[in-house]
């Protein structure tokens, strides 16, 4: 079964794995078995993807403000790097318009 790999961050945590994995550094998701070009099909892979990079990068501690930023910036560079390395416009576009909009400053 093809499956998508994708290099990883050396410094993030490897925690056991469920339906994506974690292993060596690297974030598998499969998405073989998904009609990505449907909008449910598209959700189900961002799912996946969610899951895997929450397994790959590990779970947040609100009391550690510092080791959770870093956990949360992992997860969304994993998932953009998963992103772009599945290419499938469908999953693109729902991953677009689910990523928050950041407003640094405005008039």
């Amino acid at each position: 079964m093809p499956k998508m790999v994708f290099s990883a961050v050396a410094s993030v945590l490897l925690l056991g794995a469920s339906a994506a994995q974690a292993q060596d550094d690297r974030m598998v998701v499969k998405i073989s078995d998904v009609n990505t070009s449907s909008m449910a099909g598209a959700a189900t892979v961002l799912s996946r993807v969610d899951r895997a990079a929450r397994v790959f990068c590990g779970e947040r501690d609100l009391r550690d403000l510092g080791r959770s930023y870093l956990i949360l910036r992992c997860r969304r560079e994993m998932t953009g790097k998963a992103v772009v390395k599945i290419d499938r416009p469908m999953v693109t576009a729902l991953y677009e318009q689910v990523q928050p909009t950041i407003i640094l400053a405005s008039r």
